[in-house]
């Protein structure tokens, strides 16, 4: 029984995980339709590559955040993350201030030698770059770096990270039947009661609060008789 609660109870963190992360895509898309046809995308995606379906939201809100094609460089980014070792966070926050600011703005893609490449394949310094520019060279660079997810995903560490994707889908699909609705309400409900019933319930706190305070000190006190009453013992010579 306390297994199978446990489980009910994990597959209804999931799914609020999920609606979370889709409430977030909504307000960056505009459309509740759109945001979970693209979190089922993103989910899809968390099962064949080594990042989890969190970061890879977080990725793909950090970009549309500063106004990048999320679709379409957010394949990049996972494998620029995968390549050069850098959290998929950073990765994402690296490009996207990058295409908001240019070269100006890209100083972990300077450290992590993405500019230099840039530079040595065009033979133009990357700050003298107009921002349109240096966005299309950026994606093409990026190119260099395909397949780094792929063959992350292929350790064992990535298979892990399939795996607790592919769980965590199912976990969903679990509390979607109907299972999930029905928390949700019977949440609601007890929320209302305790709204409605706020001095009852106040009351009994208090009163449960005076009867703990009680028992404590009667406990407290017969520990000390006790302790007063206990025999002397005869020493050992």
């Amino acid at each position: 029984s306390t297994r199978k609660e446990s489980s009910a109870a994990s597959d209804v963190y999931k799914r609020q995980q999920f609606e979370t992360l889709s409430t977030r895509l909504t307000t960056l898309m505009g459309s509740a339709e759109d945001a979970r046809d693209r979190m089922q995308e993103l989910a899809n995606i968390g099962k064949t590559t080594p990042f989890e379906l969190p970061g890879i939201v977080e990725a793909e809100a950090s970009l549309r955040g500063f106004g990048v094609d999320a679709e379409k460089v957010l394949p990049k980014v996972l494998d620029l993350s995968a390549a050069l070792g850098l959290e998929l966070s950073d990765a994402a926050g690296a490009v996207g201030r990058a295409f908001a600011g240019g070269a100006g703005a890209a100083d972990v893609l300077r450290e992590r030698g993405v500019l230099a490449a840039i530079e040595l394949r065009t033979g133009i310094k990357a700050t003298n770059m107009e921002i349109g520019q240096f966005r299309e060279e950026l994606l093409t660079t990026l190119e260099e770096y395909k397949g780094g997810s792929a063959r992350l995903a292929a350790t064992l560490n990535g298979q892990v990270s399939n795996l607790k994707d592919s769980w965590g889908d199912f976990q969903r699909q679990v509390a979607d039947a109907s299972f999930y609705d029905a928390s949700k309400a019977a949440i609601t409900e007890i929320n209302r009661l305790l709204i409605e019933n706020e001095e009852t319930i106040a009351a009994i706190a208090q009163n449960t609060g005076v009867w703990l305070k009680g028992s404590l000190m009667f406990a407290v006190q017969t520990l000390s008789l006790i302790h007063i009453s206990e025999p002397t013992r005869p020493r050992l010579i």
